[in-house]
């Protein structure tokens, strides 16, 4: 996830205007991780055959790159990933964490890692 989708997803985010043929070079291999994450999912809610560290790890950064091209993303053939994501969205631990959290002065404040702090320890506590 670090060594490859996470510098993809960082430059497919802040890519310029002008380096268009980079913006879609990372977006093909964002695809491809996306395809291979829906095709290897074993559970619908989760990764693996139930939640864990791996869903709660992977969630920001999926969650990331659905906002940061919502139509590109929502036309992707990945149901398997939609539907992880969406259940992730309105899981009882992420609807907990959204009227007592402001996401982007967190994020900001934390170097991007107060989102996926806040998402585990409300997790933890189901």
């Amino acid at each position: 996830l670090d060594t490859e989708f996470i510098p993809s997803l960082n430059r497919f985010k802040y890519s310029n205007e002008d380096k268009v043929h980079e913006k879609e070079h990372e977006r093909k291999k964002l695809e491809s991780f996306l395809i291979l994450m829906n095709e290897k999912m074993f559970h619908p809610k989760s990764i693996l055959d139930k939640p864990s560290w791996l869903d709660i790890s992977y969630f920001p950064f999926i969650r990331q790159l659905s906002k940061s091209d919502p139509k590109w993303f929502d036309s992707l053939l990945i149901e398997k990933v939609h539907f992880w994501l969406n259940s992730w969205l309105n899981s009882e631990a992420f609807q907990k964490i959204i009227p007592s959290t402001n996401f982007s002065a967190a994020t900001e404040a934390s170097g991007g890692r107060s989102t996926f702090g806040n998402i585990r320890q409300a997790a933890k506590k189901q």
